[in-house]
């Protein structure tokens, strides 16, 4: 493994984790915040070459990601299946299986299917 910060993901690669977020929620009901010890786990199942800290980090850019489309897409009002299918595919292709993780509405849930942030504490603190 490379001692960069950045690695440059194939579409394999999240595929690969995106399906495995996806039996883990089917199987358990969830894919919660885990430990460096889980990530390092699931990076030696999956075979990625990476740190824990760039597995929760890419986790976390693709559920903002989603969270971007799912607003971008509730201001131009897309509503029809075949019009979503097709902006999905030019502007965040991870949409299907992204949508199966955190749901239709990702801006009315509290970030639990990725790693603690800011936002997720806050909530937590207020709750």
């Amino acid at each position: 493994m490379s001692n960069r910060s950045y690695k440059r993901w194939t579409d394999l690669e999240i595929g690969a984790l995106l399906n495995y977020m996806i039996e883990s929620i089917q199987g358990r009901g969830y894919f919660g915040p885990k430990s460096p010890r889980y990530y390092q786990k699931l990076i030696q199942e999956l075979q990625l070459e990476v740190t824990p800290k760039m597995l929760q980090n890419k986790i976390q850019r693709i559920k903002s990601k989603y969270r971007n489309f799912v607003l971008w897409k509730k201001t131009v009002q897309i509503q029809g299946e075949y019009d979503i299918a097709v902006a999905s595919k030019r502007k965040f292709k991870w949409y299907v299986e992204s949508e199966k993780i955190w749901g239709k509405d990702i801006s009315i849930h509290p970030p639990y299917v990725s790693p603690a942030t800011t936002i997720g504490l806050l909530y937590k603190s207020l709750a």
